[in-house]
C-alpha cells in the first residue's frame, strides 16, 4: 500500500484564529460577580448605593455642622447673637409654687395648677470632656440668659458617675470661655453650673446618664443597667444622694432622674443581658433597683420629684400596666413616694414605622442617583464637557 501523502495546509477563514493561538485570557471575575445573580442584583442596586449614601449624608451633615462652627467662629468673632426676650415672667416658675408634685397624669405647683415643663438638654459632663458643652465658646451666664429668653423654664443636667465620683480635671482648652473654673475638679465645674442655672430661676433636673463618661448609648457600652463593672450599684446610690443632700436646700433643683435608658448588655463573655420591669431578681429587676434609689434619694432632699425611665432605651414602660407585675414595681404607689415619681419616656424617629420608611426611602433614592451617576460614567467616560457647547464625544464630533 502506498503511505497516505502529509496532510497539507488547511486553508482557514480569515477571521478564524490559528490553531496554535493561545485562547485570550478572561479577566479574573471580581468577589460580586461570584454571588449568585438575585443577591447580586441586590447588593449592586439597592444594599450598597443605600449604605453609601447613609454614609454620605452623615459625613454631609458634619461638613454642615463644621461650615457654621467657622461661621460662628470667624464671621461672628465666636458671640453669636443673643436670643431676644420671650416672656420670661410667662415661662418661669416662681420660688412660691415649688415644690412641685404629681396629680394624676400631671405635674402641679403648690396651689394645684398645672406645670408645664419646658426644659432644654444641657449635655456635656456626662462625656469625656467632663463639663457642660459650650463653656470654651461661652460664659456660662451668657448661656443660661439666652436658655431664658429663648422661653425655657428648665435644664436637665446629665452627668457620669465618672465625673461626680473621681477628681478628673477637665482639659482647660473646654472652659477658655470660663478662666475662673479651669484647673478646677468637673465636679466643681457642674456644681456652678447648676448654681448658675437656679439663680436665673430655672428648674433643674439633675441626670445621672451613665457610669463612666462615654457618649450614649449602644447594647455594647456595658452601660445598660444602673451598675457596670466599674461602677457597681452602691457608686450609683452613693452620687445620687450625695447630690440630693447637697441641693436639697435649694428649691430649684426640683428634680432627680434617676438613671438614662436602660437597655441591653451585650458582651462575648455573658452574651446578651436585659433589665426586666418587676421580675428577674435583684440584679435585673429596674423596678425594684429604681424604687431603692427614689428612697435613698427622697430621704435627703424631701421636696424633689423622682425621675424613673423605662426599659429598652426608654422606650418601653409597658411593666406599669402588666398585670403580672405586683404593685411593688410600681414605685409611684410606694407611701413614701406619693406623689413625687415622674415616669419618663423618650420618643425617636426610627421608632415609628413611618419615619424610617422615610429616611430609607430617602437613602434609598441617594443611592440609586448614585447608581445612575456611576453608570451614565460607564457608558459615557471618555465624554468630556466642553465650555458652552454640553457634552461631547471624544473626536469632537456631535453625537446624535
Amino acid at each position: 500500500r502506498r503511505p497516505a501523502a502529509p496532510p497539507g495546509p488547511v486553508e482557514r477563514a480569515d477571521n478564524e484564529p490559528p490553531h496554535d493561538a493561545k485562547a485570550p485570557e478572561r479577566p479574573p471575575s471580581s468577589g460580586l460577580a461570584r454571588v449568585p445573580r438575585l443577591l447580586r442584583i441586590v447588593l449592586q442596586y439597592l444594599v450598597i448605593p443605600s449604605a453609601v449614601a447613609v454614609a454620605v449624608d452623615f459625613q454631609f451633615s458634619i461638613l454642615l455642622f463644621r461650615i457654621y462652627d467657622w461661621y460662628a467662629t470667624v464671621c461672628l468673632g465666636d458671640t453669636p447673637p443673643r436670643a431676644g426676650p420671650v416672656g420670661r415672667s410667662h415661662t418661669l416658675v416662681r420660688e412660691s409654687e415649688l415644690p412641685l408634685r404629681t396629680s394624676g397624669s400631671w405635674i402641679v405647683n403648690q396651689q394645684g395648677q398645672r406645670v408645664r415643663l419646658r426644659c432644654v438638654n444641657w449635655y456635656g459632663a456626662n462625656l469625656k470632656t467632663y463639663t457642660m458643652g459650650g463653656l470654651h465658646r461661652r460664659a456660662i451666664g451668657d448661656i443660661v440668659e439666652d436658655i431664658v429668653g429663648w422661653g425655657f423654664n428648665c435644664v436637665r443636667l446629665p452627668y457620669s458617675l465618672e465625673m461626680h465620683l473621681t477628681d478628673v480635671v477637665p482639659d482647660p482648652k473646654w472652659l477658655s470661655a470660663n478662666p475662673d473654673l479651669q484647673h478646677k475638679p468637673a465636679r466643681d465645674v457642674y456644681y456652678a453650673v447648676v448654681e448658675a442655672v437656679t439663680a436665673a430661676k430655672l428648674m433643674v433636673f439633675i441626670n445621672n446618664h451613665h457610669g463612666k463618661a462615654m457618649m450614649c448609648c449602644s447594647v455594647h457600652d456595658g452601660e445598660g443597667f444602673w451598675y457596670s463593672d466599674g461602677y457597681p450599684e452602691e457608686s450609683w446610690l452613693r452620687s445620687l444622694t450625695q447630690l440630693a443632700e447637697r441641693y436639697s436646700g435649694n428649691p430649684y433643683v426640683v428634680g432627680h432622674d434617676l438613671r438614662n435608658e436602660l437597655r441591653a448588655v451585650t458582651s462575648a463573655l455573658h452574651g446578651t443581658r436585659s433589665p426586666m420591669w418587676g421580675v428577674g431578681g435583684h440584679d435585673y429587676d429596674w423596678a425594684a433597683a429604681a424604687t431603692r434609689a427614689a428612697l435613698a434619694v427622697a430621704a435627703r432632699d424631701k421636696d424633689a420629684l423622682l425621675v424613673i425611665e423605662g426599659l429598652n432605651f426608654d422606650t418601653d414602660l409597658s411593666g406599669l400596666g402588666d398585670p403580672r407585675v405586683l404593685d411593688l414595681a410600681r414605685p409611684h404607689l410606694n407611701p413614701e413616694l406619693l406623689g413625687r415619681v415622674v415616669y419618663e419616656a423618650h420618643d425617636y424617629s426610627w421608632t415609628h414605622a413611618e419615619f424610617c420608611v422615610a429616611w430609607c426611602l430617602h437613602w434609598f433614592c441617594l443611592g440609586q442617583i448614585l447608581v445612575l451617576v456611576l453608570e451614565l460614567r460607564r457608558q459615557h467616560g471618555d465624554w468630556k464637557w466642553r465650555g458652552g457647547g454640553g457634552l461631547h464625544p471624544p473626536g469632537g464630533g456631535a453625537r446624535g
